[in-house]
């Protein structure tokens, strides 16, 4: 038992764990693999949200599917949580991010799938005449257009395939991103000394939220390409016609995460041996073991039964805690609020200031993650240098937030122009 106590804290995989692999097994290596990670990861939502609009004119897609697209990797941690919660205290925490990660992978290869099976669009490849309206049938309400071609939903048929695809994709990342966010910040939490764990965390955040960031840059990048790199469509990227490469970024992404997680297979089960939380498991483990006797010799339903009633004295000793509970539901009210605003922005700014995806990517990524990386580096800094009483800390969030809504309620008086299609206002002409 104590040789296989000893193998807890040695990097490698199984009976293989070479000597000259044990200078990795530290917080500041995993911090460092942990957080290259949080950056492919990361980038999958944004790069979700900036191509759909891409996604939804190349298979016709209405925006109420675009919705519940955006809402699957919701789904998944809810599923997802209960698990982790059996099993996380026996499994050893870097295998299990590492597992969770390869769903993010499968969930890009998934979400790239749709090019495989249809190919590049040429629906949209009509002939523009002398009018410049494009394709003869673009608006309904003209002369020689029956009233039923409008009536009906104008949905491709074929749209239902590719929203499956994109659904599972974004459905798999969120169950590896519950993963990395619960059981990767657990891991580093019980094995960082509590006075550099401020420090550790605002770093780890920071490369979270360029995850993110990163997401909207290869966006813009890939959107700037035709849909077929190796085909020219003979369209300017400003023309409405345009689908840029939306399924490239989903191969890039699939690969960094592919690359990234090799290392965390090889981590410790535990790091720091005089960690209070390790010192914990190991009785934890013990206890179990000697109360399993009493269950007939049958470890792995006392283990899960022990695991899940733990599990729920303490959610309940959470519910009981003011300060906890008043600060997940300022959470859950500021996601309710800014969810939608985050999602929809780059499509926003693509169709009412008539810029391309690829532009309004690029624009619509850096104006809100880049203040969050700056806050998350400076805070961690601050919090590690002055350590500030907790009322202090609470006062500057509400400051924060004031501020915020203001900003936003001051969105809300700008009004814009609408945007005057041909044939669809009045006019003498």
């Amino acid at each position: 038992q104590d040789l296989c106590n000893g193998k807890e804290y040695l990097c490698g995989v199984g009976n293989y764990r070479p000597g000259w692999m044990q200078r990795f097994a530290t917080s500041r290596y995993y911090a460092v693999a942990f957080g290259a990670l949080g950056v492919f990861q990361g980038a999958y939502r944004t790069y979700l949200v900036a191509t759909l609009s891409t996604f939804e004119k190349r298979f016709s897609m209405s925006s109420r599917r675009s919705s519940i697209i955006t809402i699957a990797d919701d789904i998944g941690p809810i599923l997802a949580t209960f698990v982790l919660i059996l099993c996380v205290r026996r499994a050893s925490k870097p295998n299990v991010v590492a597992v969770g990660m390869l769903l993010s992978f499968l969930g890009a290869l998934a979400s790239a799938l749709p090019y495989s099976v249809y190919g590049k669009g040429t629906h949209l490849m009509g002939t523009t005449g002398s009018s410049g309206t494009g394709l003869q049938i673009q608006f309904c309400g003209g002369s020689n257009i029956d009233a039923t071609q409008c009536s009906g939903k104008r949905e491709f048929h074929g749209a239902m395939l590719p929203f499956a695809f994109l659904f599972a994709g974004n459905f798999l990342n969120g169950l590896g991103g519950t993963a990395y966010y619960v059981i990767g910040t657990t891991y580093m939490d019980d094995n960082v000394k509590k006075t550099y764990s401020a420090l550790y965390f605002g770093f780890a955040y920071a490369f979270r939220l360029m995850g993110p960031l990163f997401g909207f840059f290869i966006a813009s990048l890939c959107l700037s390409f035709p849909e077929d790199p190796l085909d020219e469509p003979g369209l300017d990227i400003r023309d409405p016609r345009w689908i840029g490469a939306w399924w490239v970024g989903y191969l890039v992404i699939a690969m960094g995460i592919f690359v990234c997680v090799l290392p965390m297979f090889f981590f410790p089960k535990k790091i720091r041996p005089n960690a209070e939380a390790n010192k914990t498991g190991s009785t934890e483990r013990e206890d179990t073991s000697f109360k399993a006797e009493r269950w007939g010799g049958l470890p792995n339903v006392a283990f899960f039964l022990l695991c899940f009633l733990g599990a729920m004295c303490a959610l309940h000793r959470l519910s009981r805690n003011p300060i906890c509970v008043f600060k997940t539901l300022g959470n859950v009210t500021a996601f309710i609020a800014l969810a939608g605003y985050s999602f929809s922005f780059p499509k926003y700014t693509e169709h009412q200031f008539s810029l391309s995806a690829s532009r309004a990517s690029l624009f619509g990524g850096p104006t809100y993650i880049l203040s969050n990386v700056i806050g998350a580096i400076l805070g961690s800094f601050f919090v590690h240098k002055v350590r500030p009483r907790p009322r202090i800390i609470a006062s500057h969030q509400v400051l924060v937030i004031v501020v915020a809504v203001a900003g936003i309620l001051g969105l809300m008086s700008i009004r814009c122009g609408s945007v005057q299609y041909p044939l669809t206002h009045d006019s003498e002409e």
